[in-house]
């Protein structure tokens, strides 16, 4: 019985191409022998092969370009002169003007619920309009609760929740100012649906005296919006004139390796849709995805407090933004977006997130806080990666097709961040690598080979050993942090402003930090109240190597938050050098 009922949609769907093929060539329209045009029922779509796939046929569609008279093209202006005679013309151009495509989305609307059929622009473009599907659309627009609730927490579930809820404020403007409005939302929602994976920028064809509406509108394309999409596939759009007739073409460019290929194999002509589009896109607005995509990218969104910081960023410290714009919730607050690309350098993020974590004695972006702003976007990227390496898991039973689109989406989403998290982890051992970096040193390192810091730290600590430190309570490390701070600050350095950089002292740094601290410092009441208590005894109670005041602790406390990070993998910490970092 399914095969009989699958024989039978096959058979309708052959029967629409055919008949949609006739009315374009009765119509001016020139389509080439080459181009073979079949449904295929699993992808419930169609698609462009050649009709004889030989190395002669494949050089000829150079030459032989697919040509549509713009006749068959339905634009906004066609469709508000079929409709003005059922609605309303100034409430039409007014929704024209404030909704996008809106005009052609009604007219789809209408054709759908055969309102109208005695319309001449229906009449005329139902070949077309007859093939557009129906049914069994993969896209997310069209997904159940259940199968969003999949993949909540992700950029798909929020992308495609915001754009449902676009289009039914649309709807509700349309209803309202239309009045008589017959079709239902999941009517306007499937119009939309056809806009957003088969229009082509009317630009193309249409004359408009409104560049922004000229930009933004979209036009429905019959048979050329039948060719699938390839992001490799470079294609041509041109505008002739045939006996005064302007005719739009379109051909695919081929390559000299798209000549060898297995001549028993089928031959797809292909579109491209945009080499702009990522996974996340692909899905919402086509109902497919494709495995390994080169151009695909993940979106990181971040919130910040207002149009003069975002400023900053780019003027100053030269980020660049994918994009930014006012969050409408929190007004005056900004949200921005970059795109986070596989195998590739995030440089924007790190900057972006560097700014964010400089210190208040700062205005530049400094080694620690480039450190610091990837411990941010590792925790950003691995709080994210769960969502996309989780089994996937439906509380009720969901159609294959989607399935196989979830499965995309989670492994190019899963490369995309792990590709991140890898390049971040070696930048990051790059960048503490203090047998290449004269601008950093372990601590670890230099507490295992300064015996004399060794013999100060047990007589005030009674432990010199890092891990035994780490191991006692927290305070207890960061005091020896502190001390060794002050050690520095009064080791002996002669003429070290002098000094060349390829043989200074490693810790010369430090001490110059301390001092230049030291000499703006204006300690305070409150400053001697608060360390009193915990540092009184260590002054009380002398070292010979090191002679401690009330003030050095309160300076060291100062210069251990410029000075140091720390790497979470391992809790060692490392003494930075303040300085201005070039980030390219």
């Amino acid at each position: 019985m399914a095969k009989g009922n699958n024989s039978k949609i096959i058979e309708k769907k052959q029967n629409q191409i055919k008949k949609l093929l006739e009315w374009a060539i009765t119509n001016d329209c020139t389509i080439p022998d080459l181009y073979h045009f079949t449904y295929d029922e699993k992808k419930n779509s169609v698609y462009c092969k050649l009709s004889k796939n030989t190395s002669m046929n494949r050089m000829k569609l150079k030459i032989s370009p697919l040509k549509i008279d713009e006749k068959l093209m339905l634009t906004n202006t066609k469709a508000l002169l079929a409709l003005e005679s059922h609605f309303d013309k100034v409430a039409l151009e007014d929704l024209r003007a404030t909704n996008t495509n809106a005009l052609i989305k009604i007219f789809l609307c209408c054709f759908k619920n055969s309102l109208f059929e005695e319309n001449k622009m229906m009449k005329f473009m139902s070949p077309y309009l007859n093939i557009l599907p129906q049914d069994n659309i993969s896209s997310t627009l069209f997904w159940s609760n259940e199968e969003l609730d999949i993949v909540k927490n992700t950029d798909l579930y929020r992308k495609t929740n915001i754009l449902i809820n676009e289009i039914e404020a649309e709807y509700l403007k349309i209803k309202n100012t239309l009045k008589n409005v017959k079709f239902s939302f999941e009517d306007y929602k499937w119009a939309h649906y056809i806009i957003l994976s088969r229009a082509f920028p009317s630009v193309v064809i249409e004359d408009s005296d409104d560049p922004n509406l000229k930009l933004k509108e979209g036009m429905l394309w019959p048979i050329v919006d039948l060719l699938n999409h390839s992001n490799k596939v470079k294609v041509q759009w041109k505008t002739v004139f045939d006996n005064g007739k302007k005719v739009q073409y379109i051909h695919e460019k081929l390559e000299e390796d798209d000549f060898n290929v297995d001549e028993e194999d089928e031959f797809e002509i292909f579109n491209n849709y945009g080499e702009t589009k990522n996974t996340e896109d692909l899905i919402i607005s086509y109902g497919f995805g494709i495995k390994d995509l080169e151009e695909d990218y993940l979106t990181i969104t971040s919130r910040v407090a207002n149009k003069e910081y975002v400023i900053m960023c780019e003027q100053i410290y030269g980020v660049n933004f994918s994009e930014y714009f006012e969050d409408e919730k929190n007004p005056g607050n900004y949200i921005v977006r970059f795109k986070l690309l596989p195998n590739t350098f995030p440089i924007y993020l790190i900057k972006f997130f560097a700014v964010a974590c400089r210190l208040s004695s700062e205005d530049f972006i400094s080694k620690r806080s480039i450190l610091e702003g990837i411990l941010h976007l590792n925790s950003t990227f691995n709080m994210m990666l769960p969502n996309y390496k989780n089994k996937l898991i439906a509380s009720k039973p969901i159609n294959q097709n989607i399935i196989e689109l979830l499965k995309v989406y989670q492994y190019n989403s899963k490369k995309i961040l792990q590709s991140a998290l890898d390049t971040l982890q070696q930048y990051t051992n790059t960048l503490i690598d203090s047998k290449t970096n004269n601008d950093i040193l372990s601590y670890k390192s230099e507490l295992a080979s300064d015996k004399k810091f060794q013999k100060i730290l047990n007589h005030y600590l009674k432990c010199s050993q890092y891990k035994e430190l780490k191991k006692n309570e927290e305070s207890l490390f960061n005091i020896s942090l502190l001390l060794f701070i002050i050690y520095c600050s009064k080791k002996d350095f002669s003429q070290v402003d002098e000094i060349e950089d390829n043989t200074e002292e490693n810790t010369v740094f430090i001490k110059q930090n301390f001092n230049k601290i030291y000499k703006t410092y204006e300690f305070t009441d409150e400053d001697y109240m608060e360390y009193a208590p915990t540092f009184t005894p260590f002054i009380e109670n002398p070292c010979e190597w090191l002679e401690l005041k009330l003030e050095d602790f309160i300076i060291a406390d100062i210069a251990v938050d410029r000075l140091t990070w720390e790497k979470q993998t391992n809790n060692e910490v490392f003494f930075i050098k303040q300085e201005k970092y070039v980030l390219n």
